[in-house]
């Protein structure tokens, strides 16, 4: 699918097609077109189509259309370059176009107009590249288009407006700098969003002073008791740059308890449990936090789902606890995140103790973290499981928490970039072992890493634990289970990557068996969550489900065709196009 604005641009490219075109001037040699009435005319094909043929005659140009034409016989190596060129670019096809019109070039480098039809040529390609920001490409091939011809006022134009919008960034960057020093918070996150749209390319470097300013926002509406707005300002960091996650942990997960103990006070139990579901995601450990949950699961008639959470807090039923007292102790937590007690400390150096849960095993030299991990793992099972239709695990899955992140990656043999990794191994579909691998110290540990890594064990038990599941599919599923500011974050790279053309070709998406290059990887796991999270709304996450297990049996369109009526991969990127990148979906 074209986007709105590629199909107004296309315009202009259609435009120096047509122009390059008109420079294939006549030098003797002749094209014969053959109709399908026996007919034959000679000329020189000067502009082709899917619709027409253009072709030029001693006393002027004609069109025949392509339906009436058998065959084409050409003479002129070179005009049919030049022809061939013109019809891709025409397309916005410009390496395949630039190569036709190169290897024109090298065939006859002093033939009138072929200098021409190349440097048009570049000219178009570096245009559409401007228009999508991609800024140093640009700059490349209009530097290609100068070198190209003995002058070019449009390709110097060209270089000297990007260099000087490249030279804007540090200027507007300080800009940015001096106002969120200054205290205008607003001012400078506006002027750092500017940035990011400006420039694409560079926008990871601007997600660290986003996020602060965002921070920065939420402790101001905390200061003032806004809990809602303290939350909406930390989900916002979040999605700015998920790993500052550590620092903000506390605070956003007080901030939601306010919000949901507001909830309960006005009976609006069920919003008030949603809310407090994704805190203790965040922060199992909070006593508050499970108080307000037993409360709330009490108040909707769900008293043995209660009980866990009230046990939790209150061993002894005659031991008096005091919720605000509570609240007080994990606002405390969040006051001395500043001071980096959040951060996690030295690595123990004593062996790894074991915890052992309804469903995992958990090994961690600190206890602590040992405990946090185990309650977090099993309050994510009890979320997650229900909706894989997984009632229990055939084996406790085993979780090593590494002391180091450097002996993580050697015992997993992982990329750097890998927080977690997830494994199982079974036989005729029998498990035999399941394990989880991560790391003391792991950003959005108990949060999004868990989750992630679990979601891949919950959707191998639902397929009964194949060899392999699709990397797109495994991944997107395991994206969609993660927090919505994980969501959000990748939901931005997913549109940038589409407002730039950098997109995965769908087919090239689903035949992937490894993970891509680093630098693609964050579009790789947006556009597979977006894809995934496309197919469950179109019927629902157990017939998502249900084709994985079709597509085993039968790895072909055949199982698309069945389960959501696409009969390949054109029709599959339209149509999740439409839905996914849709002006109305932006959130």
């Amino acid at each position: 699918m074209r986007r709105r604005h590629e199909r107004r641009h296309g315009r202009q490219v259609r435009a120096a097609a047509c122009a390059l075109a008109m420079f294939l001037a006549l030098d003797g040699a002749a094209d014969t077109l053959v109709l399908r009435n026996g007919n034959r005319v000679e000329g020189q094909v000067v502009e082709e189509t899917s619709r027409i043929v253009r072709l030029r005659l001693p006393y002027g140009t004609i069109e025949i259309p392509r339906k009436q034409i058998e065959e084409i016989l050409r003479t002129d190596v070179v005009s049919d370059l030049l022809v061939q060129g013109a019809r891709l670019l025409h397309h916005e096809q410009f390496e395949q176009a630039l190569a036709q019109f190169e290897q024109a070039a090298a065939c006859a480098p002093r033939r009138e107009g072929v200098r021409d039809a190349l440097r048009n040529a570049l000219l178009a390609h570096g245009a559409f590249l401007q228009r999508l920001k991609r800024h140093d490409e640009a700059l490349a091939v209009f530097a290609r288009a100068e070198a190209a011809g003995d002058d070019c006022p449009r390709a110097r134009a060209a270089i000297d407006e990007l260099n000087a919008l490249k030279a804007s960034f540090m200027p507007l960057r300080m800009q940015a700098e001096a106002a969120c020093a200054g205290g205008d918070l607003d001012q400078g996150l506006a002027l750092y969003r500017r940035l990011s749209e400006l420039f694409p390319d560079r926008s990871t470097e601007l997600e660290e002073p986003i996020a602060q300013a965002e921070a920065q926002l939420g402790d101001r509406a905390l200061d003032a008791q806004d809990f809602p707005g303290a939350a909406s300002h930390y989900e916002a960091a979040l999605a700015s740059k998920p790993d500052v996650f550590a620092s903000l942990v506390n605070r956003y997960t007080y901030a939601q308890a306010r919000v949901a103990q507001h909830l309960l006070a006005e009976g609006r139990h069920a919003e008030s449990e949603t809310v407090l579901r994704r805190a203790l995601g965040f922060c199992p450990r909070s006593d508050a936090l499970h108080f307000l949950m037993g409360h709330t699961l009490e108040s909707l008639g769900r008293l043995q789902e209660a009980v866990p959470h009230y046990m939790r807090v209150c061993p002894d039923p005659n031991a008096p606890f005091d919720p605000e007292k509570a609240l007080a102790v994990h606002g405390g937590w969040a006051a001395g995140e500043e001071t980096g007690t959040a951060a996690a400390p030295p690595a123990p150096v004593e062996a790894p103790r074991t915890i052992a849960s309804a469903h995992f095993i958990v090994a961690c030299a600190d206890g602590s973290l040992g405990v946090q991990v185990s309650e977090a793992l099993e309050f994510h099972f009890g979320d997650l499981a229900p909706r894989f239709g997984v009632r229990e695990f055939a084996l406790p899955c085993t979780v090593t928490i590494h002391s180091t992140k450097e002996r993580y990656i050697e015992a997993a043999g992982v990329e750097a970039w890998a927080p977690a990794r997830t494994t199982w191994k079974s036989q005729l579909g029998r498990l035999l072992v399941q394990e989880i691998d991560t790391y003391r110290g792991c950003p959005q540990l108990l949060s999004s890493v868990l989750r992630h890594e679990l979601t891949h064990l919950l959707l191998a038990a639902a397929l009964d634990y194949p060899r392999a599941i699709p990397l797109w599919a495994n991944e997107g599923a395991a994206v969609m289970s993660e927090p919505g500011f994980k969501h959000a974050y990748y939901r931005r790279h997913l549109l940038r990557a589409a407002q730039q053309r950098r997109l995965f070709p769908i087919d090239e998406l689903l035949a992937l068996e490894t993970y891509p290059p680093e630098d693609r990887l964050d579009v790789f796991y947006a556009q597979s969550h977006s894809l995934v999270q496309y197919l469950v709304s179109r019927a629902s996450l157990e017939c998502f489900i249900a084709f994985l297990k079709d597509l085993r049996i039968e790895p072909g369109w055949e199982a698309w065709t069945r389960s959501y009526r696409i009969g390949g991969a054109l029709q599959l990127e339209r149509e999740w196009e439409e839905a996914a990148l849709a002006p109305h979906a932006d959130s």
